[in-house]
């Protein structure tokens, strides 16, 4: 190569994350080479130098790699520091020796220039890189106080969303900012699913009919069609001509949202976008055999919901309202006993929802019936925890269940003056099937999926009724509905101490729910009340000591339709500690 050519290759790279990629990393894969043939798509991302950046993503598309390459881009010709996120510590270790080290090593043009001095990091979490730093960490934990030039946070689903924000600060004190977010999508409005549709201006890939020349981006339901023999393909949703892969290839990215192209840089990329390596009749294949959920979210990059497990108003509303019936008057009717839940917010905002044992005019059976809900504090402008006690005293409320956390010392207090009909929540283990309530204490661990799991579950049974009527619904009963439907039901790995992995329901918050958790806690506080005076714990639990084999017996008692609880008390003359 001739020196002008050298020079000029130089100068572009400086400019350019592209030309600097394909002239000095070598990919560790099968050739070492680069081949956009199929991923023209990949060379707008990269060169893309805007300091915002997003990406609702498919798996196994290529993209770590670009963004790793544009970090590393950023650290050539700069003296930066970068952090780069995974969910979990596993996550860091597999990241740094499968993907990150190697395509370092295999790169003549990049290795040379990691610090291997006496005085460089010798950890695999710190890269020293010309004069630059990259660290790996791992978004379950407190961030360390690192400042930061470049942050890439990587699947952001799977991360502690309250990590990710600490970590945005990190940038705070850098002349540059730049911060990039990336994911497979788990659940529709939360984690990069919401940053792309509520702060990017979503760029789709536009692919163009060839028989009607109708612009549209690639979405499954519409686009997967069957011809003649029963074969799939891709075709035109206007008029179901087949998309070749080279109109689907050579589409472009455009903004679906170009007034926050000032803010946020935000990319769509589904499987569907690569037709030759993933053909549609891979794609109908691996939808036929692959649960739904993981389908749209690995292949497809979309999020997915079933229908099943949402909490929202249509869920709602079809079953808490009797049909024929006169509307709930809550002044006249009988009154039976009454529970009351309360969540509370940082500045001392609470969130809570009554509920009466009342009879079901239609079947004859009892029901929880939601007479009484509230918000109370610095926005409603009342004294919180007076307000609270009054409403112990109005509704002769007979248990009730009080968010523990984070203003512990008043809810303690409210307690106190209210001992043997107040438990304070605290969160327990997140595969609980039950939960554990200790009187002394009046400590009540819950666990969260569990108790949305049963409430849902409830709901659906027709347990649960609402005063009024349907149309119009009670402003506050609207708010109670919304604020369940901003929890979303998704799964997760988890760990277990033999080190294999399992997994796990969870309940995610993508919008307001102080009125879904009061619900939740009403709901507890009659489970707990039954077994009052006794200390429940989760079935199947293993006796903490020896001992008590001979100092406890067991009752099992019925205390809703369908939940069996065991609880324990103490025999005759026995002790327990």
């Amino acid at each position: 190569m001739s020196e002008d050519l050298a020079a000029q290759l130089e100068n572009s790279a400086r400019y350019s994350p592209f030309v600097w990629a394909v002239s000095r990393v070598v990919l560790p894969n099968r050739t070492g080479q680069w081949d956009f043939s199929e991923r023209k798509w990949q060379i707008n991302i990269l060169e893309d130098t805007f300091p915002r950046i997003c990406s609702e993503k498919s798996a196994q598309v290529g993209l770590t790699t670009i963004f790793i390459c544009k970090a590393l881009w950023f650290m050539d010709y700069r003296s930066v520091r970068v952090i780069w996120t995974l969910p979990r510590q596993d996550d860091v270790s597999e990241f740094v020796q499968t993907t990150f080290t190697p395509l370092m090593s295999k790169s003549p043009a990049l290795i040379k220039h990691v610090g291997r001095g006496q005085g460089d990091p010798k950890s695999v979490r710190i890269t020293k890189y010309r004069d630059s730093y990259i660290y790996f960490q791992e978004s379950s934990v407190e961030p360390r106080m690192t400042p930061a030039d470049l942050l890439a946070q990587d699947e952001i689903d799977r991360s502690n969303p309250d990590y990710l924000d600490s970590y945005v600060g990190r940038l705070e004190d850098s002349p540059y900012k730049v911060h990039y977010r990336f994911s497979t999508p788990t659940i529709p409005n939360f984690g990069i699913d919401a940053i792309f549709h509520n702060e990017s201006d979503q760029r789709y890939w536009m692919v163009k009919c060839s028989h009607c020349n109708h612009f549209q981006n690639l979405k499954w339901d519409a686009n997967l069609m069957m011809d003649a023999d029963g074969q799939p393909y891709y075709g035109c949703e206007k008029c179901r001509g087949i998309l070749s892969p080279d109109e689907i290839i050579n589409g472009e990215y455009v903004a679906m949202s170009p007034e926050k192209t000032k803010d946020v840089h935000g990319y769509h990329v589904t499987g569907m976008m690569m037709p030759i390596s993933k053909p549609p009749a891979y794609m109908f294949q691996r939808s036929q055999n692959m649960i739904l959920k993981n389908f749209y979210n690995i292949l497809l990059g979309e999020t997915f919901e079933a229908s099943s497990l949402r909490f929202d108003s249509g869920t709602i509303l079809s079953n808490v309202f009797d049909p024929d019936e006169a509307p709930y008057d809550r002044q006249s009717s009988a009154k039976g006993a009454t529970y009351m839940g309360v969540d509370q917010k940082g500045r001392g905002d609470l969130h809570v929802v009554i509920a009466q044992v009342t009879p079901n005019n239609a079947t004859g059976k009892e029901v929880l019936r939601i007479i009484h809900a509230e918000e109370i504090g610095h926005r409603a402008g009342r004294d919180t925890w007076k307000r609270l006690h009054e409403l112990m005293r109005l509704y002769n409320i007979r248990f009730c269940v009080h968010d523990a956390t984070p203003n512990l010392h008043p809810a303690g207090a409210f307690r106190e003056r209210h001992i043997g009909k107040v438990a304070l929540k605290f969160d327990g283990p997140e595969r609980s099937d039950l939960f554990s309530y200790d009187e002394r204490t009046g400590k009540l661990l819950l666990s969260r999926t569990m108790n949305f799991d049963g409430l849902l579950d409830d709901v659906k049974n027709g347990l649960w009724r609402f005063w009024g009527v349907r149309q119009p619904l009670a402003p506050v009963l609207a708010e109670i509905v919304a604020h369940c439907g901003n929890n979303k039901r998704d799964e997760v790995e988890r760990k277990k101490r033999d080190g294999s992995i399992t997994t796990v329901g969870v309940w995610r918050r993508t919008g307001a729910d102080d009125f879904a958790h009061a619900w939740a806690y009403c709901r507890a506080a009659f489970m707990v009340r039954p077994a009052n005076r006794m200390q429940v714990t989760l079935i199947g639990e293993a006796r903490r000591r020896e001992q008590l084999e001979e100092s406890v017996e067991y009752e099992e008692s019925v205390v809703w339709p369908g939940l069996m609880v065991r609880v324990k008390k103490k025999k005759s003359g026995a002790k327990i500690a």
